[in-house]
């Protein structure tokens, strides 16, 4: 009797997973497109602030550089 009920439920799973494929392949593409956006967020952000610290002090420098440019040019 328990050798039936396996059996009868092995018959019923695999006709759904077989027609059902296609929507666990569908789930799971849209949850790893969702993984690797996130992925790639993490990864861009802390490189656009340590881009935008390093701009901030750059541009002083710059600046300062080009003062003390202007100054000789006055002697």
């Amino acid at each position: 009797m328990i050798r039936m009920r396996f059996l009868s439920r092995i018959l019923c799973a695999v006709p759904l997973l077989l027609l059902l494929s296609g929507c666990i392949s569908t789930v799971v593409g849209v949850a790893a497109g969702t993984a690797i956006v996130v992925v790639a967020t993490v990864v861009t952000v802390p490189i656009k602030v340590g881009e935008a610290v390093i701009g901030a002090f750059s541009d002083d420098d710059d600046t300062e550089d080009e003062d003390c440019d202007n100054d000789k040019d006055a002697d």
